[in-house]
């Protein structure tokens, strides 16, 4: 199962459950249920488990279960847009950090007239 591949992986990194709960922003018994298999893991967590694992969304997946090639493609596409989405928002921060630079320098040289 999911959860008890994820706990091991924990367990390696020396990751309390605490940390984790913390990290994907819900409770330590929420995540304990989560590693136990007593509630399931949507794609979304999943991926941020995976990345704060430094692991692979799809290795957790496909160490517990047989998967078609239909699903994996869905999966690596998910995973693909979730990447292309952080790229994108990184950029588009970077952007806004530029844009707030330049203004404060246009003032100052506005005030220096």
């Amino acid at each position: 199962m999911v959860g008890t591949l994820i706990k091991k992986i924990r367990e390696l990194k020396g990751y309390s459950q605490e940390f984790l709960a913390d990290q994907i922003n819900i409770s330590q018994s929420a995540y304990s249920d989560l590693e136990n298999n007593k509630t399931k893991i949507d794609l979304v967590r999943l991926q941020k488990i995976a990345n704060i694992l430094d692991t692979n969304i799809l290795e957790l997946i496909a160490n517990n279960s047989p998967l078609d090639s239909r699903r994996i493609k869905s999966i690596s596409i998910y995973t693909l847009n979730l990447d292309l989405f952080d790229q994108l928002k990184d950029q588009y921060e970077k952007r806004l950090k530029e844009k707030d630079i330049l203004i404060e320098q246009l003032k100052s040289q506005l005030r220096n007239l």
